[in-house]
């Protein structure tokens, strides 16, 4: 009994010192490499890092997305594809998740009408795993070629990038918003649902700044 006992405060002992080890290497190392809270950004070693409205950056889809399937608020997620760089710091490093959510989807239905998908992303999760809000263009898709704003098409940059982007304009009845090697979106003619499949890649642009907290080492 004696023994266990000594056996359990040992080993007690060890956790707190590891535990105590752990607090002072984070307070030497100043926290962490991306953050947004005040209370480390205000440390001399860090610096702050404005993506400006209008950036764009590549991102590749983790979710599965379908005009039959997906549903009002299911969560849609992404991650950066490559660093997104601002004034030759890296703002966001690859692998950075974004995530959203879908705001409409709309099924063929028995009707036949055409098919839409809309979604949009509204966060950023750090390295450090804070979560960042932003401020997206949307994507809006549409089987058919209807006239709507930011509809994504498939243009020829999208297609030399393998890259659906959401822009403003017109698209031409029976347009494929996918189909192109790479992307994994499915062809979108009138009747047709329209699907983006896990692994696409989508050109995610800011509406709005978005500023976080880099250490000055971070280049």
């Amino acid at each position: 009994m004696k023994i266990g006992v000594v056996i359990l405060v040992a080993s007690l002992g060890v956790v707190a010192v590891v535990a105590t080890a752990g607090v002072l290497v984070h307070r030497r190392s100043g926290g962490p490499e991306y953050t947004t809270d005040l209370r480390i950004a205000s440390r001399p070693q860090y610096t702050y890092v404005t993506l400006a409205g209008g950036n764009t950056a590549r991102v590749r889809l983790l979710t599965g997305l379908s005009s039959e399937t997906s549903r009002v608020g299911d969560p849609v997620a992404a991650v950066l594809i490559s660093r997104w760089v601002a004034g030759g710091r890296t703002a966001l490093p690859a692998g950075t998740r974004v995530e959203g959510q879908v705001t409409n989807a709309e099924s063929t239905g028995r009707l036949k009408h055409n098919a839409k998908l809309a979604f949009r992303f509204d966060q950023v999760r750090l390295p450090n795993g804070e979560r960042v809000n932003i401020v997206s263009r949307p994507y809006s898709l549409a089987a058919g070629g209807e006239t709507q704003r930011d509809v994504a098409t498939v243009g020829v940059g999208a297609v030399a990038g393998g890259v659906i982007g959401a822009i403003t304009g017109n698209t031409e009845r029976g347009v494929a918003i996918g189909g192109v090697a790479g992307t994994g979106a499915a062809l979108a003619h009138k009747g047709d649902p329209v699907v983006l499949r896990a692994g696409s890649t989508l050109r995610l642009t800011l509406s709005e700044g978005l500023r976080v907290a880099v250490k000055k080492s971070r280049v």
